[in-house]
């Protein structure tokens, strides 16, 4: 049985990369968050952060389904990750 192929690799180290910028993106706007906005501010900073996500993936596919998947897929891994703060 072989390893994974040459193209395998290539979307395995693609993806960890992308989750790196993420990661590293999410630090640097929690900072700032933190830093602007009141207690009086958190429902409407995730109903922004949420629509933003959301608008701007549709924007970029151009397709409902595509979105809707996106979300359904980002949502579950969020709920599944242990808690202990903001990731």
């Amino acid at each position: 049985m072989s390893g994974p192929t040459r193209d395998e690799l290539n979307r395995e180290a693609i993806r960890q990369g992308v989750r790196a910028r993420a990661d590293q993106i999410k630090r640097q706007l929690f900072r700032w968050i933190g830093q602007n906005a009141t207690p009086v501010d958190a429902v409407p900073m995730n109903v922004t952060l949420l629509e933003i996500a959301i608008e701007g993936h549709l924007a970029m596919t151009e397709s409902e389904t595509d979105t809707l998947d996106f979300v359904t897929k980002t949502f579950q891994r969020i709920a599944h990750k242990p808690t202990g703060g903001l990731q």
